[in-house]
């Protein structure tokens, strides 16, 4: 992985057998299963969860392939999302260098598989980047965390950060990583939860069993502060678009409300056959993906909703 760096120190990586060593600092990280540990322990949490037990358990039992993409053909908002993520990756860079952060199950970078990316994934679950790397083999994977990305500066040309900013304990570190490792000319591409107020709201309360700020370990709304910062780090801001509007917000908590009384929690649908057990699923899903459609047609260019699309490029 011609990227990679030491997370402590930037040193050289050299790759051995079993692990990686820094030439600089002597550091070791091991390589597991294929996939390199390349992450610090001892992080500042001050939020009472742990990530990476989090996301590990919702990915640690086996998961059928093919029944996930399967599935995953009909998630409605993803597929809109997925669309969008690609259309303006595509816009503004073809080609180069792409990296994501809290790439998940890899299901990003499986949508620039026929295109001409040389892909990176990274995440803080090892359990997600075992099923990214069958999920999109085309993609080379690595355990890390945001806040300090075992990446050489300059070394990106496009960086995706999907639903994944509003998750970390230290965003300030992670914008500051994301900005270090991108390229003159470089493009991130950010969803987020994004109020267009000037300040940040940060949760107060993480409960994964309820609605709203959050939930499912979503820590903060960003505010305009954030495309202030990256300015301030030399990138323009070339794209902001609504892509959640009120259209699709009432669709969206009847179908979690839905899923509750039929006893799913949030993500158990990623471990059950729901296209078996519920033949209307499929029916439902084309509809809301054309509600999500609308929706962003009317409103995506309005910024009326709370995430947010945002393009940057980095100038400097």
């Amino acid at each position: 992985m011609n990227i990679l760096a030491c997370p402590s120190c930037q040193g050289e990586l050299e790759k051995k057998e079993k692990n990686y060593s820094c030439k600089k600092c002597k550091k070791k990280f091991q390589i597991k299963e294929g996939i390199p540990i390349l992450i610090l322990k001892n992080r500042n949490n001050k939020y009472s969860f742990d990530p990476e037990e989090y996301y590990d358990k919702i990915y640690g039992k086996e998961i059928n392939m093919d029944t996930l993409k399967e599935l995953k053909r009909y998630t409605p908002f993803k597929n809109l999302l997925k669309r969008l993520v690609k259309k303006f990756a595509l816009k503004n860079k073809k080609k180069g260098v792409l990296l994501s952060v809290g790439c998940g199950i890899g299901e990003f970078e499986e949508i620039f598989e026929k295109e001409n990316y040389e892909m990176y994934g990274t995440d803080i679950s090892f359990n997600s980047l075992k099923i990214a790397k069958e999920y999109s083999p085309k993609s080379k994977y690595f355990k890390s965390t945001a806040e300090k990305l075992p990446v050489r500066s300059s070394s990106i040309d496009i960086l995706l950060s999907i639903d994944m900013l509003e998750h970390v304990f230290d965003y300030t570190s992670a914008v500051a990583e994301m900005s270090r490792v991108i390229k003159k000319e470089g493009i991130l591409l950010l969803v987020t939860g994004f109020s267009d107020k000037k300040e940040t709201v940060e949760s107060k309360n993480i409960d994964f069993n309820k609605e709203g700020l959050g939930e499912g370990g979503d820590l903060r709304v960003y505010g305009t502060e954030l495309i202030d910062d990256l300015k301030q780090r030399g990138f323009s801001l070339v794209t902001k678009r609504s892509i959640h509007g009120p259209l699709t917000r009432k669709v969206v908590d009847f179908k979690k409300n839905e899923l509750k009384k039929r006893g799913m929690p949030k993500y158990s649908i990623i471990k059950n056959n729901v296209l078996k057990r519920n033949k209307k699923y499929k029916l439902y899903s084309r509809i809301i993906e054309s509600l999500y459609t609308l929706d962003y047609i009317i409103f995506g260019k309005r910024n009326i909703g709370v995430l947010k699309l945002l393009v940057f490029k980095k100038e400097k």
